[in-house]
C-alpha cells in the first residue's frame, strides 16, 4: 500500500470449488480499481468415482483413471479471466478471451 492504492500482483485465494488468481491495484480514495483476474475451477470427481467403484468396478475405475489423465486440461479449458475496472459501486467487468 503506497499513497492510498493498494497492489497485489500475486493475491491467490482457494476454496473448494475455485482459485482465484488476483492482480492490479485500487485506489482507496478514489474508490476505483484495474485488476486482472483468474478464476481456475477445481475439477476433483475422485471420491464419488471411488465410491461408483463399489457399485460397479469398471465403471467407477474407467470414471477415475479419466479424471486422472483429463483433470489438467478439463481445468485448463474451464479456467476464465476477467479484467475488473471502474469505481467500486459499478464494477466494469470484462471477461478476457484466452489463447487455445
Amino acid at each position: 500500500m503506497e499513497q492510498g492504492i493498494a497492489k497485489t500482483n500475486n493475491l491467490q485465494m482457494k476454496g473448494v470449488n475455485a482459485a482465484v488468481l488476483m492482480e492490479g491495484s485500487a485506489h482507496m480514495a478514489h474508490e476505483t480499481q484495474d485488476l486482472r483476474v483468474v478464476v481456475v475451477p477445481e475439477l476433483n470427481a475422485g471420491t464419488a468415482s471411488l465410491i461408483a467403484s463399489v457399485v460397479n468396478p469398471a465403471l467407477g475405475l474407467g470414471s477415475f483413471l479419466a479424471q486422472l489423465f483429463l483433470r489438467r486440461p478439463l481445468m485448463e479449458a474451464a479456467t476464465q479471466e476477467f479484467h475488473i475496472d471502474g469505481g467500486w459501486a459499478d464494477p466494469k467487468i470484462t471477461k478476457v478471451q484466452r489463447a487455445p
